[in-house]
């Protein structure tokens, strides 16, 4: 596996767990993308599966942050290779503001498995004080 693929599938992963679940058991499924059947009248092969373009998001704060208009693009974009910082700078968005928000969701996932018990304080502080470096390289690429 390259490490390309490695990042992208890290970066995934962040973001399912950043916007599809809660730590109670319930799924979010107010922002999952629809799949549809193509079929020959739309030009497509029969049974082909495609993926269809979500609204834009305004309320999503990675969306903002990035400035994208839904989790398609984003998806489109890190599955070309991109780094999640490329894909800001190629829309003029802020990279910093990236990092910032994604280390801002997991600090508050850190806290709240603090206080339900899941995780103790020493681990809670030792996973606090590696999410700069965790991000970053995840958002850069690298």
């Amino acid at each position: 596996m390259t490490t390309k693929k490695l990042i992208l599938i890290g970066t995934i992963a962040i973001m399912v767990t950043l916007n599809g679940a809660t730590w109670n058991g319930m799924v979010n499924t107010a922002h999952a993308s629809p799949l549809a059947l193509q079929d020959k009248a739309d030009g497509g092969e029969a049974g082909e599966l495609a993926s269809e373009t979500l609204s834009p998001s305004s309320s999503d704060p990675l969306h903002k942050a990035l400035g994208t208009a839904s989790d398609a693009e984003i998806y489109d974009a890190l599955y070309e290779g991109y780094s999640l910082a490329e894909i800001a700078l190629s829309r003029g968005a802020d990279v910093d503001q990236v990092i910032s928000l994604q280390i801002s969701q997991l600090a508050k996932q850190l806290d709240e498995r603090l206080a339900s018990g899941s995780i103790t304080a020493s681990v809670h502080q030792a996973q606090q004080q590696e999410l700069y470096e965790i991000v970053s390289r995840s958002v850069y690429g690298g």
